[in-house]
């Protein structure tokens, strides 16, 4: 055994060298010179031990505190995370108290849309189906059915038969069971509609369309009231059912079946053909269109209380600050991916009711992840003045509007060109030459 400078018992030089710790003796025989070289390696092994000791415990430490402080900090994270899902959970359960209470400030994001809220309810009362005798003729039997749309059961009447035939592209066209309606469904299928698959959309009594739709087979009604103005309008039911039925009884595509569908008004002419030539251009160029129409590039606020145009929006039916991007209802069209992602993914059945049918179809365009595309070619105006968009948002036609004027209407600047659809052709003979200009053009 042996001890250091400072009396301390020392085996480790000792063991290893071999030597068992009782044959190490403090002797003088080892010389001054060798004694004074032993201890400086003996303290600067202390001191170097010391310093190890120190750097692991420091760093010991340093483990502890940060693995600590993490806990605590992932922790209150964790606390804060919870209170603030909690509180925006307690803050989403708001709602209104009457049409125009406006949501509390920070509910919304800026540019939040209301896409992804689901219906809970019908909005408006549903129309039920006699158990016998459907609508006065049982012969019809097979062409009834019905297509939930925002929680609302439609009951409907379709021509099966003929919806289920070889179509590329198929055509709704929204239209009044009665006034105006059957004399521009008549200018329709005299021109333009020759030319591909089309339907009327009607609604309102039964009696008021059943003779037409026995004759022409082109029909396709639904069971509701026709109303237009206000968050009651059927437009949405119109169209949306519109899509949900073509795809029910459409061939598979590998068999014929539409490839695409297009919504458009009874005001509107439509070019089939430059249509067709569109869809097949844009998938020979790897950038197939699923959704395109008149569709602008930025998002719009609904008009709230105050705003005295015919296209107000309350906040009890659609709160949140920002409608999806949409293609407006002069006329639109959707792939076939589109529609089979609306229906078979339940997006129709359970968007919340939206009564403005363009903004629907935006709704379920952003539910399906499908980018609306704007494109040349469809004219919501004859002329986009500052006297025809007046009118428009007074709800005044256009006949009455620019009755003063001999020249109207005038030509579309467009028709031999870039012109896919042109909206607001009021008359039989607005309709008629538009059509006898192009026939010529062609002949």
């Amino acid at each position: 055994m042996s001890f250091d400078d400072d009396g301390e018992m020392n085996y480790s030089t000792s063991v290893r060298r071999g030597k068992p710790p009782s044959s190490i003796t403090k002797s003088s025989t080892m010389g001054p010179n060798l004694l004074v070289s032993t201890d400086k390696k003996r303290s600067r092994k202390c001191v170097l031990k010391l310093s190890c000791r120190w750097a692991l415990s420091f760093f010991f430490f340093v483990i502890v505190s940060t693995t600590l402080v993490r806990i605590n900090y992932n922790s209150g994270n964790h606390h804060d995370s919870q209170n603030s899902n909690t509180k925006a959970q307690e803050t989403r359960k708001w709602k209104p108290n009457g049409p125009w209470d406006a949501p509390p400030p920070g509910l919304y994001g800026e540019d939040e849309t209301g896409s992804f809220e689901n219906c809970s309810q019908t909005f408006t009362p549903e129309r039920w189906k006699p158990v016998s005798q459907p609508y006065g003729s049982s012969s019809l039997d097979s062409d009834d059915g019905n297509v939930t749309v925002s929680c609302h059961t439609i009951y409907y009447r379709a021509p099966v038969a003929e919806l289920s035939k070889p179509h590329s592209l198929i055509v709704g066209v929204l239209s009044a069971a009665s006034g105006s309606g059957p004399n521009r469904r008549s200018y329709i299928r005299s021109t333009w509609a020759k030319e591909t698959s089309v339907f009327f959309l009607v609604a309102g009594p039964w009696a008021d369309v059943k003779e037409e739709y026995m004759q022409y087979k082109d029909m396709i009604w639904i069971n509701e009231d026709e109303i237009y103005l206000g968050e009651q309008s059927v437009l949405t039911y119109k169209t949306v059912s519109f899509f949900a039925i073509v795809q029910k009884y459409a061939l598979d595509p590998k068999d014929g079946g539409f490839q695409y569908a297009l919504k458009t008004d009874d005001d509107s002419y439509v070019k089939t053909k430059a249509i067709q030539s569109k869809i097949d251009n844009s998938i020979k160029e790897g950038e197939k269109l699923h959704y395109f129409g008149h569709c602008p590039q930025f998002m719009v606020k609904p008009l709230r209380e105050g705003d005295t145009k015919k296209w107000v929006m309350t906040y009890q039916t659609y709160p949140e600050p920002m409608f999806p991007l949409y293609c407006q209802g002069a006329g639109f069209i959707l792939s076939r991916e589109f529609i089979d992602c609306a229906v078979n993914n339940h997006h129709i059945s359970n968007f919340r009711y939206m009564p403005f049918e363009d903004v629907s179809v935006g709704i379920l365009a952003e539910r399906c992840g499908f980018h609306s595309h704007m494109v040349a070619g469809v004219n919501v105006f004859r002329e986009n003045t500052k006297r025809e968009r007046k009118c428009v948002n007074n709800g005044i036609s256009m006949t009455e509007c620019f009755k003063d004027d001999p020249d109207w209407p005038r030509v579309p600047i467009n028709l031999f060109t870039e012109l896919l659809i042109q909206h607001r052709v009021d008359t039989k003979e607005d309709m008629f030459n538009i059509h006898k200009l192009l026939q010529d053009r062609t002949n």
